[in-house]
C-alpha cells in the first residue's frame, strides 16, 4: 500500500473506531504541520485536547514504480484481529503505549487482506517506551512504519519536543 492511500486508509480506521477519546485526525499538510512537507503521516486530535503525530516511513517493494498505478496485492484471508486496550484515554489522559495498543488493534481489526503482518514497536528487544510505534508488513512486500513522532498536551508546539520523542503521558 503506497503512503498516500495507507494515509487515507489510516485516517478512515480512526474515523470509523469511532473512540470517545479521539475527536478526529487530519493529514499532516491538513493539520498545518509543514515542518517537514514531504513527509506523510497523520495528526490525530484527542478529546483532551492533545495531540499525537504519526509518521510513516516507508520501505517500498522491490521494482516499485511510484510513475505506474498501484497494482495491490492481498492474501487469500485479513490478519487475525487484536483486542482493542482497556483504558485507552481514561480519565482524558493518553499513554503512548496505549496509543501504540490502540494502532495495533486498528489496523489488525481493519479487515484488510492486503496486511501480512503487524510488530508493536514495544515489544521488540531493546524497545524503550518513547520509541513507539507500528511496523505493518503488505503481500506486496512492501513495509509502512507508523511511528509515534510527537504526542503533545494542549497547546504544545511540534518545536517544543524533539521528534520521534514523544511524551509518555498527556
Amino acid at each position: 500500500m503506497r503512503p498516500a492511500r495507507f494515509q487515507q486508509f489510516t485516517i478512515g480506521l480512526i474515523t470509523k473506531a469511532a473512540h470517545p477519546a479521539v475527536k478526529g485526525a487530519q493529514t499532516f499538510g491538513d493539520a498545518g504541520f509543514t515542518a517537514a512537507p514531504d513527509f506523510s503521516g497523520e495528526a490525530i486530535q484527542f478529546a483532551s485536547g492533545a495531540t499525537a503525530y504519526l509518521h510513516h516511513p516507508v520501505t517500498a517493494p522491490v521494482g516499485e514504480n511510484y510513475d505506474q498505478a498501484e497494482a495491490p496485492v492481498e492474501g487469500e484471508e485479513a490478519i487475525e484481529p487484536v483486542a482493542f486496550p482497556d483504558g485507552f484515554g481514561q480519565g482524558g489522559k493518553i499513554k503512548v503505549q496505549d496509543l501504540e495498543a490502540w494502532l495495533l488493534a486498528l489496523y489488525a481489526s481493519s479487515g484488510s487482506r492486503e496486511i501480512k503482518s503487524l510488530n508493536a514497536w514495544s515489544q521488540r528487544d531493546g524497545s524503550t517506551p518513547e520509541h513507539a510505534g507500528v511496523t505493518v508488513m503488505f503481500h506486496s512486500e512492501g513495509i509502512m512504519h507508523v511511528a509515534v513522532a510527537h504526542l503533545l498536551r494542549p497547546g504544545q508546539s511540534t518545536d517544543q519536543q524533539t521528534w520521534y520523542g514523544p511524551s509518555l503521558e498527556v
